[in-house]
């Protein structure tokens, strides 16, 4: 009891304070839609991939696959050679390649379908381009199925006709097939990820990236409130009561946890409601990442608070640490727009994991299961920043 006691004590502190509202509250709303609004770079933006079709097929099923493609709406098509195009890809000039093998159309009808052949540039990542052509290539291949298995069955003068009516009437019952479907092939809704606008949305990217690095912000408010104890005495205070140090620790972490799970809620909730960032698509996934964020922003923040002797120096190592860790850690700007090393080495951090967590739902569209990872690494470094908190708060002389 009196852990929550103490707990309590640093919230409502936290809460009167003017300036918590304006490091918890404005500034990430602000910063969010702000970012939001650069990466996306207005609503005119085209932010369709650019993707050039190579057709080495020339039969009808080619053509259709290629219809449904373009009828999704996610790609930008651009009309090049094969040539041009791999070298335009190469070049991150052109976003991908699909190319269409030689007897793809006549491999349908015998049960073998040819896969099309999926090429990218860096600049963007291959499964927004191979999920959906995967989804194309499905719906081709099922209606080609479908016609073969009618057209076998069928009473009908076919065979007699020879190979040439059997060919007509597979094509004429796989065009039915494909036009009698109820939706079109490649509505993205049906795609591993969701609605395009999932994958175009900027502020996918930039409300759990500012969620992250406000949250680190945050403590310069919450953090303060153990180097104050130790600076005004109320800490030798506190000890000559029944509160041992790690009492007195888990009453501090308990608030800075409260103070992130709280900011957490209320930018997820503007997300959700104002930007249109789909939050609750999975929302036990997305609940496990912002409890375990808090928690090893807790044990971040207890660890600056034992560090720090003076305010000052809690501003100092928040910031430094919000930097690096928002910088470097994917919450300016996604980590795959950067260069392997510089992603690699912020693939280290806890920030990082955390973005990640959310971005697996919100961008890659995936569920539970994608969080667990990251949330798993999240708890790592909550007891690794909380058990360094704690030994360097036993050789504090506070």
């Amino acid at each position: 009891m009196r852990i929550l006691d103490l707990a309590l004590k640093d919230i409502l502190q936290v809460v009167r304070d003017r300036r918590s509202l304006l490091f918890m509250v404005l500034m990430p709303l602000a910063f969010t839609v702000f970012m939001g609004f650069a990466f996306g770079g207005g609503a005119e933006e085209d932010v369709r991939i650019s993707l050039a079709w190579v057709d080495r097929d020339g039969g009808v099923p080619a053509a259709r696959f290629w219809q449904l493609v373009e009828a999704g709406g996610w790609a930008q098509p651009v009309n090049l050679d094969e040539a041009d195009s791999l070298s335009q890809v190469q070049s991150g000039e052109l976003d991908a390649l699909v190319v269409v093998p030689a007897g793809f159309s006549g491999s349908l009808f015998v049960g073998s379908p040819l896969k099309v052949e999926v090429i990218t540039s860096g600049g963007v990542q291959e499964d927004l381009v191979r999920a959906p052509v995967s989804q194309a290539w499905l719906k081709i291949t099922g209606a080609a199925e479908a016609a073969r298995m009618i057209v076998e069955t069928a009473e009908s003068p076919v065979s007699s006709g020879g190979p040439a009516a059997h060919d007509a009437a597979l094509l004429d019952v796989f065009a039915r097939v494909l036009d009698e479907a109820d939706r079109p092939a490649l509505r993205v809704e049906v795609s591993p990820y969701g609605e395009l606008e999932r994958v175009t949305n900027p502020y996918n990217q930039s409300s759990p990236g500012m969620l992250v690095m406000f949250a680190i912000f945050g403590l310069v408010s919450s953090s303060s409130l153990l180097t104050a104890e130790r600076r005004n005495k109320t800490f030798q205070r506190l000890i000559t009561t029944s509160l041992s140090r790690g009492s007195i620790l888990a009453g501090h972490g308990l608030a800075i946890f409260i103070l992130v799970l709280a900011q957490e809620a209320l930018l997820v909730l503007f997300g959700q409601l104002a930007l249109g960032v789909d939050y609750l698509r999975e929302p036990l996934a997305v609940l496990l990442i912002m409890v375990c964020a808090a928690i090893w922003l807790a044990g971040l923040g207890v660890l600056i608070g034992v560090a720090a002797r003076e305010e000052e120096q809690v501003i100092l190592y928040t910031m430094a640490t919000m930097f690096l860790f928002s910088a470097l850690g994917g919450a300016m700007f996604p980590l795959e727009s950067t260069g392997r090393v510089f992603a690699q080495i912020g693939q280290v951090l806890p920030s990082a994991w955390a973005v990640e967590g959310f971005q697996n739902i919100l961008i890659r569209g995936q569920g539970l299961g994608s969080a667990l990872l990251p949330a798993a690494v999240l708890l790592g470094y909550a007891l690794l920043f909380f058990t360094a908190g704690a030994w360097l708060f036993r050789r504090t002389d506070a």
